[in-house]
């Protein structure tokens, strides 16, 4: 019989992995918490029948275990009587260990309300069930709901003991169980004790009605949730409340059938335990790389656990109480560092909570005041200014700059003060007489940065090489930044981004889009801005101006051009698993030589620093790994921020703690208390410097330009430009026209600081020798927006001739801000550039320019193909043509197809008509053609008609009919095959079911999975029994693909089930992921069959993943000989390859798991069985449902306005116009589905891993 419904055994999710004799050891060693406990129960209620459950539940479950059980009950029930809120024993209550209450509208006696109210507030354990909510509150109607006298009530019971109210519960229940309201363990809690024996996906049945509670408390801890149906708003059905030294448990189950299910009673026995058990009683850890399972260590015994790289030694600065959470480091002009403490994390003070998303963003009450202003609320965060007076490394002095902020993140200096980032607000405070006190309140210069998730809110304030101020803004928050003194409307943003203000011009823009969670913002001595990220083989992103990165689009919003077309992929390092916070390039020349020139970047999950080099890419670069620097034995430590020091050292902000998940953090599970920042310094070196560049003369500090260290520049720089000293001018230009090197950039970049680089020197500046100073002049005239005819000359030539890819980059970012003469000039010129057609970055850095001046001026951006000659260049070839009739395509009014008529018409050669055509096509992908321009269809028509998938989609029945033709014959490529194919699915005409169902017999696996894919349309019977028909013939990879389409409809899920029972398929056909699909159809006949089908299947899933992974564990461990790989690889490709790509093999659904942790046994196991323990980020599973009712879960691989992309398991790629689309929403989980190994014996598993473990290819013949 099933102990729970059979979603909840055949659920593929989960978080926790733990080995099963661990979690009966740990059972063992918490029931002895029980021991000797006495725990007295007060009921008073007669609609739930308590009376009868309770003691029954304390007879077979708590009594037995040593719990003393004692019952105080009300002395009547009838509401006409006093005596129903008399209790007689509760002075038990003095001896008890545990209060239990299960009550309901009861006012008992002044004094025993006083001994309960008393008990609770003293924080002594506490359980509270169903009705207890309102066990002691008021109600104006009805005889024997109001206190009498001499009695008293609670009115605010609800608040103040749950931290919730209680809004009364939905009418209606059904006794069926499939039509019940289902409740479910929330996934991040499932390390609490009170969870244990429940899995992530769970979906068990509630056996009465639905409570309705809302405006919970930020510190409730709910483990426990459900939604009615139909209803968006989700209800906690069982939780604790710990405020203000509470100990309270609290459920709302507690009907008299619910206390006897085997699931109410594990609850219940699991919350005595919690209520027993002390204060200080450790939870499992969810996920052992992410969170610390050791205990906090002191400063110094943590810094003696910390290993270096040969040559490094490392120093304990500061710890706490002197800083504690730091999150930004850096060093005045008098080699003092600034730190800010980031206390108040992660809830600005003074807001309350309104809502929370999945994705743990938080809706607040309101938007905080700036300081100064009234009504503003002081938080706990601070900047702090730390002095080593003496040079000798200690930094014995400390002050405070600023106290009480409120989610302070970096700051910057400037010549009267210093701005402060604290969002919403970008804040100056003006400190004239430069004593470290400010003035007085700060200006606001912009307003509107997000606060939703605090662990990615805008940071890392810091001074471009240009005068601006740049800062990086995360990837869960929104923007909508007004500037200070501006008319304008507010620039709104969404995610990811780079972004700068100009102090002097008063403008903010957003300068590059798209990345990781950013907290980082660093340029290097060539001026490149870069930043960290948070995903693996990832070392961070090079942002280009203007450019656009990739983001996880589904959680993250898109990007702000619907026809950017591509995006970078960020710095990637081979077989890193790195998930750098932050980053920086080391250029002070201090530590051992490999570092000269390297990244550093902190990774907060390990708790290292490490170094790579960079390798040039075309016109950005990737890297390679050098070592690690340094790393930490103490699992608290966590970087999250590197700065060099004047003294050459890298300085490391340790914000030190258990975890820095900011689910985690946002429900308390933080040690904000705390915090460290270390020295890494060469080992053979002295610590500390005495510096003091304030204290130079404006022509010292010229002569600091050459320094070898960029600290000592970029000091140097700042200095000058807030000094506006004119006398040093004559010199500065000397050194631009004299200087090859470094100095000449730095020079240039003085200049321009001063407002001294006029049209004159950025002519000259535009024929350097050194190919930065061209590429910042040119960069320089582009933020004018403007430039005169003979810098757009030069320009031009620049585009013609320059050998540096680099500087054509910013050619390209150029031209997208000049006004669209000059650009269009400049970009004809970067057209020709034949080498740059196969770099991994200019053609898209040339088509994001060219686009721009297809929005600002198509009719000058179609003139540009006038000139014939453009045709024969690879980079219009390979790239531009279809772009740019893509883009026109796509924006799909009369005039855009007007201008695709005009660049057909303009092609010169059927290769250059061909192209174009395939971007047109391209941009239909998934719509019918129907409706187009008359002349558009003949240009099409005179350019050859297009390929026979346009034809198709045309809905040209010559077409049509040529196409059946040809897929009837067998003298047709299987490229084409495949796009005739997928181009009839898209009518999803009826007739051409059969067609495309003769299609599955093809022999071409590519073919079979495009076939399954255009048939997913069909909402016909016949295409299942096809499908089921040819099932056992597939091969491996095409079932799992027939598998996720068959499951999508329930008339086609019913007729492989009805295939199951009559024994035409067997059971091993239908995995335990499909059947748990199968439960999102809500059909009876469906739970039926499947509940018959499956009626012995007893074992819970956490055992089944515990006995799992301890066999394959132990077949690994025991095995006497070595794994075939050959063998492994053919099992990887039959059972992987449709999702992962490993050695350049494989699909691209999931991650590509050749830079995965491979070597990690424990992880790879883990991941198997349970692929839900680490969703990798921008792999999150997707549900799609259509207004056909198809149902389709799957990988968001791609969208935009009128279509998205859906990869579902098996990789097979379904393009659904959001037109058809109902309802879409992120399941959060994971595609990838339990049971992966299953079947297989035990040499095959040790061949299996024998390949996946393979550090090279193999050599295939």
């Amino acid at each position: 019989m099933f102990v729970l419904s059979y979603r909840s055994f055949f659920v593929i999710l989960g978080l926790v992995a733990i080995c099963l004799c661990a979690s009966q050891l740990a059972l063992g060693q918490s029931e002895a918490y029980l021991q000797g406990k006495r725990a007295l129960f007060l009921i008073a209620e007669r609609e739930y029948g308590s009376d009868q459950s309770l003691p029954a539940f304390a007879n077979s479950a708590l009594i037995p275990k040593g719990v003393a059980c004692a019952f105080v009950f009300a002395s009547s029930n009838d509401r006409d009587s006093i005596e129903c809120h008399q209790f007689e024993g509760l002075d038990k209550l003095d001896n008890a260990d545990i209060l239990v209450i299960s009550a309901r509208r009861r006012y008992p006696r002044s004094e025993d309300l006083y001994r309960i109210r008393r008990w609770i507030e003293s924080g002594k354990p506490t359980i509270l069930i169903r009705t207890a909510s309102h066990a002691f509150g008021e109600r104006t109607k009805g005889t024997g709901y109001q206190a009498p006298p001499g009695h008293a009530a609670w009115n605010t019971f609800d608040r103040d003991v749950l931290g919730a109210t209680y809004e009364g519960h939905y009418r209606d229940w059904v006794e069926e169980p499939r039509k019940r309201v289902r409740m479910w363990p929330e996934p991040e809690k499932l390390d609490n004790l009170i969870l244990r024996g429940f899995d992530v996906g769970d979906f068990i049945p509630i056996g009465d009605k639905l409570y309705k509670y809302t405006d919970l408390d930020p510190e409730v801890e709910v483990l426990l949730s459900a939604r009615y149906p139909n209803e968006e708003a989700i209800h906690p059905v069982a939780w604790i409340n710990e405020t203000g030294g509470k100990r309270v448990f609290y459920t709302s189950l507690g009907g008299l059938e619910e206390i006897k299910s085997p699931v109410t009673q594990r609850l219940l026995t699991n919350a005595f335990i919690w209520a027993a058990a002390a204060k200080s009683v450790a939870k499992v850890s969810v996920n052992p790389v992410k969170e610390a399972t050791a205990e906090r260590q002191s400063p110094e015994a943590s810094h003696r656990s910390i290993l270096s790289a040969d040559g490094i030694a490392v120093d304990l600065v500061a710890s706490e109480p002197l800083v504690a959470q730091p999150s930004f480091i850096d060093f005045d002009e008098s080699g003092r560092m600034w730190v800010v403490q980031y206390r108040q994390y992660p809830f600005p003070a003074g807001l309350e909570i309104k809502d929370r998303d999945r994705f743990w963003r938080t809706k607040y009450s309101d938007t905080p005041e700036a300081p100064g202003r009234p009504g503003y609320i002081p938080g706990k965060d601070s900047i702090t200014i730390h002095e080593d007076s003496d040079g000798d490394g200690v930094f014995e002095q400390s002050k405070s700059f600023l106290e009480g902020l409120n989610m302070v993140t970096s700051l910057a200096w400037d010549a009267d003060g210093v701005w402060v980032l604290q969002p919403p607000y970008l804040l100056f405070y003006y400190d004239r007489n430069h004593d470290d006190v400010p003035d007085g309140p700060p200006d606001v210069r912009l307003s509107g940065f997000g606060l939703e998730d605090t662990h990615s809110t805008v940071n890392s304030l810091t001074w471009g090489p240009d005068g601006w101020l740049y800062g990086a803004q995360g990837s869960t928050v929104t923007a909508s930044v007004s500037v200070a003194g501006r008319d304008e409307g507010p620039i709104k943003s969404i995610g990811q981004l780079m972004w700068r203000y100009h102090p002097v011009r008063n403008e903010y823009e957003v300068f590059a889009e798209g990345g990781g969670n950013i907290w980082s913002c660093e340029f290097d001595s060539k001026g490149r801005l870069l930043a960290g990220a948070n995903e693996g083989r990832k070392l961070g992103y090079h942002y280009m101006q203007g450019s656009y990165s990739r983001k996880n689009f589904g959680k993250h919003g898109d990007l702000s051009n619907d026809y950017a077309f591509g995006y970078f992929t960020g710095i990637e390092e081979a077989g890193s698993q790195r998930v750098t916070t932050n980053l920086m390039v080391y250029e002070e020349g201090a530590l051992p030589a490999r570092y000269n020139g390297a990244i550093l970047t902190a990774n907060p999950l390990a708790g290292k620093v490490l170094a790579s080099r960079k390798r040039s890419i075309g016109a950005s670069f990737h890297s390679d790994a050098i070592d690690e620097a340094m790393v930490a034995n103490d699992r608290w430590v966590r970087p999250v921020y590197l700065a060099p020091g004047p003294d050459g050292a890298v300085y490391v902000a340790d914000w030190y703690d258990r975890q820095v998940n900011h689910m985690r953090n946002s429900e308390g599970l933080l040690s904000a208390v705390d915090g460290r920042i270390y020295r890494l310094r060469h080992s053979e070196s002295n610590p500390g410097v005495k510096v003091d560049l304030g204290k130079a003369t404006s022509r010292e500090l010229v002569d600091t330009l050459s320094d070898t260290r960029r600290w000592y520049r970029e000091t140097a720089r700042r200095l000058l430009r807030e000094r506006q000293d004119r006398s040093i001018v004559p010199k500065l230009k000397t050194l631009l026209r004299k200087e090859r090197g470094q100095v000449a950039l730095e020079t240039l970049w003085a200049l321009n600081s001063l407002g001294e680089l006029g049209e004159s020197l950025r002519l000259e500046a535009l024929e350097h020798a050194n190919p930065w100073v061209r590429l910042w002049s040119t960069r320089l005239i582009g933020d004018e927006g403007s430039g005169s005819p003979a810098e757009y000359t030069k320009l031009v030539a620049l585009a013609k001739k320059d050998a540096h890819s680099e500087v054509r980059q910013q050619l390209a970012s150029t031209a997208k801000r000049l006004p669209s003469v000059p650009s269009a000039n400049i970009l004809k010129e970067l057209l020709k550039r034949d080498e740059d057609a196969s770099d991994p970055y200019m053609p898209l850095m040339v088509w994001w320019a060219l686009e721009n001046l297809c929005s600002e001026n198509p009719e000058l951006a179609v003139e540009l193909f006038e000139d014939s000659s453009l045709f024969g260049y690879a980079m219009v070839q390979d790239h531009m043509l279809g772009f740019v009739m893509k883009r026109f395509a796509m924006e799909g009014s009369r005039r855009s197809l007007g201008y695709c008529a005009n660049l057909l018409e303009l092609a010169p050669d059927q290769s250059s008509k061909s192209s174009l055509l395939a971007g047109f096509e391209e941009a239909f992908e998934g719509r019918a053609m129907q409706g187009l321009p008359d002349e558009l269809v003949d240009a099409i028509a005179q350019a050859g008609g297009g390929s026979s998938a346009m034809g198709i989609r045309r809905h040209d029945s010559a077409a049509i009919e040529t196409a059946i033709g040809k897929l009837g014959g067998e003298d047709i490529e299987e490229s084409e095959r495949r796009q005739i194919i997928s181009a009839l699915g898209e009518l999803a005409d009826g007739e051409y079911a059969e067609i495309l169902i003769d299609q599955l017999s093809r022999e071409d696996e590519a073919t079979i999975m495009v076939a399954l894919a255009s048939l997913q349309k069909f909402d016909s019977i016949m295409v299942a029994d096809a499908v089921l028909e040819r099932y056992p013939n597939f091969s491996d990879k095409i079932q799992v693909a027939a598998r996720a389409m068959l499951s999508s409809r329930s008339k086609w899920s019913l007729r492989w089930l009805k295939a199951i029972q009559s024994g035409n398929l067997s059971r091993d056909s239908m995995p335990s992921y499909v059947v748990e699909g199968m439960a999102r159809h809500d059909d009876d006949e469906i739970d039926r069959l499947v509940a018959h089908l499956w009626e012995n299947e007893e074992i819970s899933i956490a055992t089944h993943r515990e006995v799992e992974m301890n066999r394959y564990r132990g077949i690994l461990d025991a095995a006497s000989f070595s794994g075939d790989r050959y063998a492994g690889r053919d099992i990887y490709l039959g059972r992987c390859a449709a999702c992962h790509r490993l050695h350049s093999e494989g699909g691209e659904v999931g991650p590509d798991l050749t830079g995965y942790q491979r070597h990690d046994l424990d992880s790879l196991l883990l991941a198997i069985s349970d692929p839900n323990a680490e969703v990798r980020e921008g792999f999150e599973n997707y549900s799609v449902e259509t207004r056909d009712g198809q149902k389709i879960v799957g990988f968001l691989a791609d969208q935009d306005e009128r279509v998205v992309e859906i990869r579902p398991v098996g990789g097979q790629r379904l393009i659904i116009e959001k037109s058809e689309i109902s309802e879409m929403e992120s399941l959060g989980g994971s595609l990838m589905p339990a049971g992966l190994l299953n079947g297989l014996d035990d040499k095959a598993v040790v061949d299996f891993f024998a390949y996946l473990q393979s550090t090279q290819p193999l050599n295939i013949r």
